[in-house]
């Protein structure tokens, strides 16, 4: 349904509380039950508006007296599948304004309009009278009307009584947590500080998950775009595994447990203090920085009708925003706004928290592209530190590779103390991972592995691979009886020139740890290639640099071994990074030279 009320309300200058009321009401009665009234009145030529569901009980000044009005159209909307109710308000022929109080969820009781007026019975008052001169009320059967182009809403969370709560004060259309209340308790919880934020409490062995929704049903129609922008300060801590904010495009809730079916979630983790932000299914985007520093942060989800595409955006400590790599395009079908608290497996051993600050709902997309990143800001970091105790967790999660493949008798598993270590044996299949990259095929970056090697000194053709541009734009690592070849850059990898490979000194069995970096320069269309042995100086390779077009959107590892080795290996992996730009440089020997 939706009214529409075309008036010039004559309010007497002098008069205090001159009221006008349009109602969704019972019929008949002095002043009847109601769904909802919208309100028009002046007090002392000031004009105030309001909208609510029950009468006066609610309003902001228009900043506008009573002798600037020369017309005023009210529109009041119901939305029957959502069970929603709008109010909107025209000054004077301008813009169309959403009313303080709108929307207003509820169910629809009643078919009766009706006009009231009041005014204050002081003495003074009775002396004064008003007009409302009707130019038209139009009744229509559908909704046409919805919130103008811009912000349609806004929850600041600025209450300064920690007990509030926080739907009663239209900050959330539904929320839950532990116990059904949001009061401080020995599980989730939720209150209002005293500085302008909501705070929400995860405990660490409670699996009550706390969330909060707001319904845009009636607000914004699923074929509109939309943007959701969230301020707050993630109280992550360093000894934290999973410890996970999920921001969903879902369906209403059904009831305090379940879980609705989800069009889109942008997920914020923490795992080993190492901060994410990912699209399940999609690629992982590394924050930057340890969990437990950062201060505040800012999420916006975009959604684009046009496309199908969900988008999210990152920012950390007011740095550069930054975008989550996209998975693939859906039509929109939900309308709730929801954030959920969890974790994951294995669980946390701390609490954590997270202080609201702003929750922000457009119809308009104001967000179309990240930020200029910086050089060297990291863009992906696989920690490989889950918090198992050495259990073997499967280790295809996107936040540490993309795919895995491990036939045979080879095996891998974290080790509980920030590895992840692959044991290969001496059959002839060989297991691979992969890992996506962050940047993209034109953009210029670098790629890091650091990994502590167990070749042994019998070993023959027992190989670690890292591997990005193709065949020439890896790097091939290779143990056969204690010594290492690091071959770079090579045309034919079966037989390579001696140009193109380095034998180092220190021998294979002694090497405690080894980092290779592949530094690519997208302007040049230049790679060059780095290594350091047991934390002594980073060198070049002596066949870096190479010119080569970079196509790769991803690094693979192999670990591979020759038939004739007596004896298989491991390498633990420490840890890899991918950087945006190519900025490292070779250490100088000279460096470490005594005069």
């Amino acid at each position: 349904m939706e009214l529409v009320v075309n008036l010039y309300p004559k309010f007497d200058s002098a008069g205090d509380n001159q009221y006008m009321e349009i109602m969704l009401t019972e019929a008949g009665g002095d002043r009847p039950n109601l769904d909802c009234a919208f309100q028009l009145w002046q007090e002392y030529n000031e004009l105030w508006v309001g909208f609510g569901p029950d009468g006066l009980s609610y309003g902001d000044s228009l900043d506008l007296t009573n002798d600037e009005l020369s017309s005023f159209t009210a529109i009041i909307t119901y939305d029957d599948s959502a069970q929603v109710w709008h109010a909107f308000y025209r000054l004077n022929g301008g813009p169309l304004i959403e009313a303080p109080g709108s929307p207003l969820f509820g169910n629809r009781d009643y078919t009766t309009v009706k006009v009231w007026t009041e005014m204050d019975f002081s003495p003074a008052a009775d002396e004064l009278e008003y007009e409302l001169w009707f130019e038209d009320l139009s009744i229509y059967d559908e909704v046409s009307t919805f919130p103008p182009p811009g912000v349609v809403k806004e929850s600041t969370f600025s209450s300064t009584d920690i007990f509030g709560n926080p739907v009663t004060n239209g900050e959330f259309t539904a929320m839950w947590f532990r116990d059904g209340t949001c009061q401080p308790c020995g599980g989730p919880w939720a209150a209002y500080s005293t500085t302008g934020s909501l705070k929400m409490r995860m405990h660490r062995f409670n699996w009550d998950f706390p969330w909060a929704e707001y319904n845009t049903a009636g607000i914004i129609p699923t074929d509109n775009d939309m943007q959701v922008e969230w301020d707050f300060y993630p109280h992550f801590t360093s000894g934290g595994s999973k410890q996970i904010v999920r921001f969903q495009i879902s369906d209403p809730a059904p009831n305090n447990t379940t879980q609705p079916p989800v069009d889109r979630e942008l997920v914020i983790e923490n795992t080993g203090n190492n901060a994410w932000a990912i699209f399940p299914t999609g690629s992982p985007l590394y924050l930057g920085k340890p969990a437990d520093e950062i201060q505040v942060m800012k999420v916006i989800q975009t959604y684009e009708d046009a496309t199908g595409q969900f988008r999210g955006f990152v920012s950390v400590d007011n740095g550069p925003l930054r975008e989550v790599p996209p998975i693939a395009p859906l039509d929109r079908t939900k309308t709730v706004v929801r954030l959920k608290l969890d974790q994951g497996f294995p669980t946390s051993n701390t609490d954590y928290q997270i202080h609201l600050n702003n929750m922000k709902i457009s119809n308009v997309i104001t967000v179309t592209e990240g930020s200029q990143i910086p050089i060297g800001t990291p863009m992906r970091n696989s920690a490989f530190d889950y918090f198992n105790n050495g259990a073997f967790v499967p280790i295809n999660d996107p936040r540490d590779v993309g795919g895995l493949f491990f036939p045979g008798a080879n095996t891998q598993a974290y080790n509980g103390t920030g590895q992840w270590v692959i044991t290969k044996s001496t059959d002839a299949d060989f297991p691979n991972a992969t890992i996506p990259t962050v940047t993209t095929a034109d953009q210029s970056a670098e790629v890091t592995v650091r990994v502590k090697p167990g070749w042994t000194a019998d070993g023959v053709g027992q190989n670690f691979n890292f591997k990005w541009l193709g065949n020439p734009g890896s790097v091939f690592c290779s143990n056969t009886n204690d010594v290492l070849t690091i071959m770079f850059g090579a045309a034919d990898i079966f037989n390579p020139t001696p140009g193109e490979i380095v034998q180092p000194l220190t021998a294979a069995s002694d090497i405690e740890d080894l980092k290779l970096v592949l530094s690519y320069d997208a302007d040049a269309e230049m790679l060059r290639m780095f290594y350091d042995i047991n934390n002594s100086w980073l060198q070049e390779h002596p066949n870096s640099p190479i010119s080569i077009t970079r196509a790769s959107t991803s690094v693979e590892f192999q670990w591979q071994i020759n038939a004739s080795s007596p004896s298989g290996f491991t390498i633990a992996m420490d840890n890899y990074q991918e950087v945006t730009g190519a900025e490292t440089v070779p250490v100088e020997l000279s460096e470490f030279m005594v005069e």
